[in-house]
């Protein structure tokens, strides 16, 4: 499987690929083909050809962690000035992603 070979751009990319090509070759037999061959057999070699094997994520082997914080939302409705009391920043409770090797975090709501 060719999944992750350099210049196959995402996995959907590469799926979707994998899909045209497939409705392709089959659309490419004649009736004729279709009926004279061996369905099974020719069920066994599109299977084989055009199988993707299954992602397998080892999650002792993470390099990230999950951690829950607050994080600061940026209130557009503070530009209105003071008079309506709007706070600059709302507190939203969220979680922090960290990656070991290289300390890179990211945050999400």
């Amino acid at each position: 499987m060719k999944l992750f070979a350099i210049g196959n751009g995402s996995v959907s990319d590469y799926l979707r690929s994998n899909i045209s090509s497939l409705k392709d070759k089959i659309a490419s037999y004649t009736d004729e083909q279709i009926m004279n061959s061996d369905f099974d057999e020719w069920v066994e070699y599109l299977t084989k050809k055009y199988q993707v094997e299954p992602i397998t994520f080892f999650v002792n082997a993470t390099t990230r962690s999950l951690h829950e914080t607050t994080i600061q939302q940026y209130n557009p409705w503070s530009r209105m000035g003071s008079a309506y009391g709007e706070p600059e920043y709302y507190n939203l409770d969220g979680y922090i992603f960290f990656q070991a090797e290289d300390g890179i975090r990211d945050s999400a709501k």
